[in-house]
């Protein structure tokens, strides 16, 4: 309880409190009904400080024996993960094959550059297609 009091206290001087207590605010069913980012917000605050004022060791022990006294009214869930697919890429697949196919001896110097060339542009032209899709999109 005092670690939350402390924490709150400090919290209270971070701008990105401030930000969130007036999202949350204009997010809440207080401000829908009043139309008031102060009067959402104080309600919010009554609420926490009487919540405060109320805990200490029994409240918290009643609290705690209500939500984990009845074993049979328990909800779990379940996760199961599934392993990631370890294959290569096709990218990765790609650029293999064109680095198998560059290092023979079998391909000229000139053949060499002018495919490197081309996987250069290729690869340069996906990174900016990508990077003005997430600034349009982002």
């Amino acid at each position: 309880l005092e670690m939350e009091k402390r924490s709150y206290e400090l919290a209270v001087e971070e701008n990105n409190f401030w930000l969130e207590v007036i999202e949350m605010a204009y997010q809440s069913r207080k401000y829908k009904q009043t139309r008031s980012i102060d009067e959402a917000y104080m309600f919010r605050k009554k609420i926490r400080e009487a919540v405060l004022a109320d805990i200490n060791p029994e409240t918290m022990a009643v609290a705690f024996s209500k939500f984990f006294a009845d074993t049979e009214k328990r909800v779990y869930t379940a996760i199961t993960l599934e392993p990631q697919d370890s294959s290569p890429s096709m990218i990765t697949r790609l650029l293999a094959s064109i680095s198998d196919c560059l290092s023979t001896k079998k391909v000229s110097t000139s053949t060499q550059q002018v495919v490197a060339g081309a996987v250069l542009a290729v690869g340069l032209g996906a990174a900016f297609a990508y990077l003005s899709s997430s600034r349009r999109h982002g």
